[in-house]
């Protein structure tokens, strides 16, 4: 991997949940305030992907102990719950949108959200509704950063060429007009990819896209840049494991490992 290691953390929405419900998918305001005073205690330097392609063409150092914070779909709390909390530590970020549906007045539409966690929704709909234009801006005036989640959330890999390239194409599109600047960054939806969309996202003139799980270093695939996924049952124990890199060489194989004898395993039972 090289001498550094970059860490490309992977939040989805930070927002209370009532115990019991079945979304995975968020930190709660308290784990992340947590979290990012555990970076900044250990000395972790939070840099931006613009930083990281600095490093890239231009030869610049990386420095110690690299970390890079991104939110993928674009909820709302992260403006209300993780935006002030990342100004407590003087943290920048990227957030990925999903473009087509800044300022709506409906959540997501992938979201597969059981009964109390629909209730749940329901009770406090503002907050789980998409972000809009105007957070949006007053995030970018601070320096958060924002990249490419296509237009519609769609598995790229399962769809027309033509119906691809207009989810990666036209969202960064409709981002550059509301940020009036270049979007450089885009992460893959279910992290499902190939590599003729990878081809397809390099053509259309980003410099980098997420997906998978791991870390990376300067040497790694640009367009296939490996992140951290942090989730709602992750101690903060775990969290410390996973940005220190026991977690991706030790837990997170044999995790895997697990899935994959599960699945052999429902194979052998289902021929039987």
């Amino acid at each position: 991997m090289g001498k550094e290691r970059i860490r490309i953390l992977a939040y989805h929405s930070v927002r209370d949940i009532p115990r019991g419900v079945k979304f995975s998918f968020n930190v709660t305001p308290i784990a992340f305030a947590q979290q990012m005073e555990y970076l900044a205690s250990n000395k972790n330097n939070v840099i931006t992907f613009d930083d990281l392609v600095d490093c890239k063409e231009k030869g610049h150092t990386l420095p110690s102990k690299p970390v890079i914070i991104t939110f993928d779909d674009g909820y709302a709390d992260n403006y209300v719950n993780a935006f002030p909390i990342l100004k407590q530590h003087n943290f920048k970020a990227t957030i990925f949108l999903v473009t087509d549906f800044i300022n709506s007045v409906s959540i997501f539409n992938w979201l597969k959200l059981d009964e109390p966690l629909r209730l749940h929704q329901q009770d406090e709909k503002a907050s789980w509704l998409p972000l809009d234009r105007q957070s949006i801006l007053e995030m970018q005036a601070y320096g958060i950063s924002f990249g490419a989640h296509t237009r519609t959330h769609r598995k790229l890999d399962e769809i027309e060429e033509h119906q691809a390239i207009d989810e990666i194409v036209n969202s960064k599109k409709r981002l550059e007009e509301i940020l009036s600047e270049p979007v450089i960054c885009f992460s893959y939806p279910f992290n499902r990819m190939n590599e003729k969309i990878k081809g397809l996202v390099k053509e259309a003139g980003y410099k980098i896209a997420v997906a998978d799980e791991g870390a990376v270093n300067l040497k790694s695939d640009f367009f296939k840049l490996k992140r951290i996924g942090i989730e709602r049952g992750d101690s903060l124990n775990k969290f410390a494991r996973k940005i220190n890199g026991a977690y991706e060489w030790i837990e997170y194989p044999f995790s895997v490992y697990l899935h994959m004898k599960r699945i052999l395993s429902q194979i052998r039972g289902n021929n039987q």
